[in-house]
């Protein structure tokens, strides 16, 4: 067996393809699109078997590819995402012969498309006169995009690589059955997780209570400047409260949008002055844990798939989370067991912010060690036929 991988700069390629080297030894092999706007490289990576792209400058780069297909002898492709130039080299290669497919999902390629067509609403309050309604994937955004920009479309892409791929490998059920609702295809569920452990590290369910204590009426807003993380909503569910004054709001917008960051910073501070910090600036790692894992309550505006890392770090750690019924996410916490509150019913007055008890933040301890996943238990049979 021999596997070509496409995939990008980024996206944690340094610890994943250890992983595929463990399982699959000798057998891989990586061609890495470099981000056109970064001026180094994310991943710092070098072998025999990894290739750097720049198809807008290296525009040979498909024969490259076919030619080495047929030396030798490859027979499984892994797209670790979706992009036109994956598209290209993929008619290029299924004109030689079949392979198979597998599709390790992340998310956006799947809730740009649904976001672009209409299918979804990524954002709350989209109109023609919001201006967000042109920077994330809304039907005003399409247009744009493909009237005045001349771009042919994110759902075209996604339906004319579905004609290509077999396997859908995530571990979240529920996107691949988002997926089939929307675009109905022939795609095979697999298990997979970027994010999993070894069975060596092990799994803690019983959690030392040290990390269940919160500083009082902490609120902590998404994870990040998110576009599609609705944070005003938020905000402005939470100024109607009466007593919110009382609160601390932590919003982290180091990474993200600088638009998004802008306009939660302003609004933020005009709804909450000094009872409002936006986390602007990186913070070292240690640093930036101690801050959101003290927190007493987490608030996640997002209606797509977004921050499960974070989400995880909370519900393990004790923290009571609050996210959109609509989220595939929830749902599927809701399904493990975990204790999830639910933003638009269950968060109605500063009463709703008390924190967790003791025994909720234990069980949701030993749900998330119950649902932990080990690439020893997914990994070697990730490519079987």
């Amino acid at each position: 067996m021999k596997i070509l991988h496409l995939c990008f700069d980024g996206h944690g390629l340094n610890r994943f393809i250890p992983i595929f080297d463990h399982f699959y030894p000798d057998r891989n092999i990586w061609y890495v699109t470099e981000d056109k706007k970064n001026a180094h490289r994310m991943s710092n990576i070098e072998g025999d078997n990894i290739h750097w792209l720049k198809p807008w400058i290296n525009k040979d780069y498909l024969q490259q590819i076919l030619e080495l297909s047929k030396h030798v002898g490859i027979d499984r492709i892994v797209c670790h995402g979706i992009t036109g130039f994956y598209l290209e080299i993929l008619r290029l290669l299924f004109e030689e012969k079949k392979y198979k497919v597998y599709w390790l999902f992340w998310g956006f390629e799947m809730y740009r498309a649904l976001g672009f067509s209409g299918k979804m609403r990524l954002i709350d309050n989209a109109s023609p006169f919001n201006p967000m309604s042109y920077i994330v994937p809304t039907k005003w955004a399409c247009y744009l995009w493909k009237n005045i920009l001349g771009h042919k479309g994110y759902e075209k892409s996604l339906m004319d690589f579905l004609e290509y791929a077999d396997y859908f490998c995530f571990w979240l059920y529920e996107d691949f059955l988002l997926l089939q609702k929307h675009y109905p295809n022939h795609l095979e569920f697999r298990h997979f997780q970027y994010g999993a452990r070894w069975k060596d590290t092990g799994a803690d369910a019983s959690m030392p209570e040290r990390y269940f204590e919160k500083k009082p009426r902490t609120i902590i807003v998404n994870h990040q400047a998110s576009t599609t993380g609705n944070h005003v909503t938020v905000l402005k569910k939470l100024k109607s409260f009466k007593g919110i004054k009382d609160y601390q709001i932590t919003a982290p917008l180091s990474y993200g949008s600088r638009m998004v960051r802008r306009t939660v910073s302003c609004w933020g501070k005009w709804y909450f002055r000094d009872k409002f910090h936006a986390l602007v600036d990186y913070v070292p790692r240690d640093e930036y844990f101690n801050i959101v894992g003290s927190v007493e309550v987490a608030i996640f505006g997002q209606i797509r798939q977004e921050a499960a890392g974070n989400l995880v770090f909370y519900l393990a750690n004790g923290t009571k989370v609050f996210m959109r019924e609509e989220s595939t996410l929830f749902q599927n916490y809701k399904k493990q067991g975990f204790i999830i509150f639910s933003f638009e019913h269950d968060l109605n007055s500063v009463e709703d912010l008390v924190g967790l008890t003791l025994e909720q933040k234990q069980h949701n301890a030993r749900v998330t060690a119950a649902n932990t996943f080990y690439y020893e238990d997914f990994m070697p049979s990730l490519l079987d036929d």
